[in-house]
């Protein structure tokens, strides 16, 4: 019995009713058409160990499950601040506010999600 149409079903569902607005943009700019789509919050991560050669500071990334797309390293993802986190940036944002996120790692690929590690991204200079 294929139940690849009740797992579409659940997950649209999941995303439709927990999600928030995001969008998918290139940086530097150009580099792909911005893509809108929905996302997830999931918990907070900290790497007690991070990775690679770069010397890098510990500090909290956010994860956001969004559906299966091709999100390049460093990319700009354009979402509200996860309710978990209002008491963490000052100062805090105004509410509903879309905040620059940086795609800083890949938490996880599924069959029909990637979770995208997020820091939020340095303030554009204007």
């Amino acid at each position: 019995m294929d139940l690849s149409p009740l797992r579409a079903l659940v997950r649209n569902l999941n995303f439709a009713a927990f999600g928030v607005d995001a969008v998918l943009e290139s940086d530097p700019p150009g580099g792909f058409d911005p893509i809108a789509t929905r996302g997830i919050w999931l918990s907070p991560e900290t790497e007690d160990y991070p990775g690679g050669a770069d010397l890098r500071r510990r500090e909290r990334s956010y994860v956001l499950a969004v559906p299966l797309a091709d999100v390049p390293h460093g990319s700009i993802v354009l979402a509200p601040l996860p309710p978990f986190a209002a008491d963490l940036i000052v100062p805090p944002p105004p509410p509903g506010a879309i905040l620059r996120w940086q795609v800083d790692g890949f938490a996880g690929l599924e069959s029909d999600h990637t979770r995208l590690r997020l820091i939020l991204a340095p303030a554009e200079e204007t």
